[in-house]
């Protein structure tokens, strides 16, 4: 995540410049410090008239990787006076205006450095519970709908004996997003997405909501609309690939949402952030209300 100071874009290639930056599929956030940031740069007083149209569509679109802070704003202070705050809230560089002091470092030299914005879209996390709540965490602060999408996620597994027992892993990986979501006061819905064969023995899905309800009671949800959905259709039921998906961001988990049970940091999952092309037609199947039915607890 990166503090930016709202008048340190100077000129529409400077928002620009910024946006090819800050794509939902990049990785890459932006501190909403000041909490009005978006409307500070898009109604400065910088742009010209011919300007002002342009630098609005931006602060709309910039929303989409804008994620809210807790840092408080002395008005009196200069923004950059005021950032040396966000350091505790995770960011990871500052950028002002030109002439700013270290440690922030001016927008526009930032803007001619390669290097400068760190390549985000991905990576090797291990197998770990901490992991994937740490990759997912952004998209929690961004997202009013978040929907896991696993048509392996069940609850409940067989033993080789044929005996159903809860299935701990998932479970623990259930309950720690669900406390994300409790957290992070943006989230008004989370839905589970699976297939039939997740749900063994559980044909009317009663066992599964049980499960989903008390883990939800134990993760501190209270004002979050609960939901899951099972494949009907059979060539999406033999769907692979496993997501988290927002409004405007997802996140593809390569092996899914196992975990390694030995605790070892040496068994990796790659997880990436989606591009838009990726996004769009996931967002249309799993976000767009009543696509399909769900079943709401």
């Amino acid at each position: 995540m990166y503090g930016i100071d709202p008048d340190a874009p100077s000129s529409i290639r400077d928002l620009v410049d910024l946006l090819l930056r800050f794509q939902p599929g990049q990785g890459r956030f932006i501190a909403a410090y000041p909490n009005n940031w978006s409307s500070a740069v898009g109604a400065s007083d910088r742009w010209s008239d011919s300007q002002k149209h342009r630098a609005t569509v931006f602060a709309e679109q910039i929303k989409r990787v804008l994620i809210p802070v807790r840092a408080a704003v002395v008005p009196e202070s200069s923004w950059s006076q005021n950032a040396l705050r966000l350091k505790s809230c995770g960011v990871r560089s500052l950028l002002g205006i030109d002439g700013c002091s270290s440690p922030i470092v001016s927008l526009h030299d930032a803007l001619e450095d390669l290097n400068a914005f760190a390549d985000s879209r991905g990576d090797h996390v291990p197998r770990q519970i901490s992991a994937y709540v740490k990759s997912a965490e952004p998209l929690f602060k961004l997202s009013t709908k978040v929907v896991l999408v696993d048509p392996f996620f069940g609850l409940w597994r067989k033993t080789r004996n044929g005996d159903l027992i809860p299935d701990r892993g998932r479970r623990q990986v259930l309950s720690a997003l669900l406390k994300c979501a409790a957290q992070n006061e943006k989230v008004v819905c989370f839905k589970v997405t699976l297939s039939k064969a997740a749900m063994p023995d559980d044909a009317d899905g009663a066992r599964f909501e049980k499960a989903f309800s008390q883990l939800a009671v134990d993760a501190g949800i209270r004002d979050i609309d609960l939901s899951y959905e099972v494949f009907e259709d059979r060539d999406e039921g033999n769907l692979h690939a496993r997501y988290l998906l927002g409004n405007h961001n997802g996140l593809q988990f390569d092996h899914g949402f196992d975990i390694d049970s030995r605790g070892s940091d040496k068994s990796k999952n790659h997880v990436h952030w989606m591009s838009e092309s990726e996004l769009a037609p996931l967002l249309d199947r799993f976000l767009v209300e009543d696509a399909t039915p769900s079943a709401h607890l």
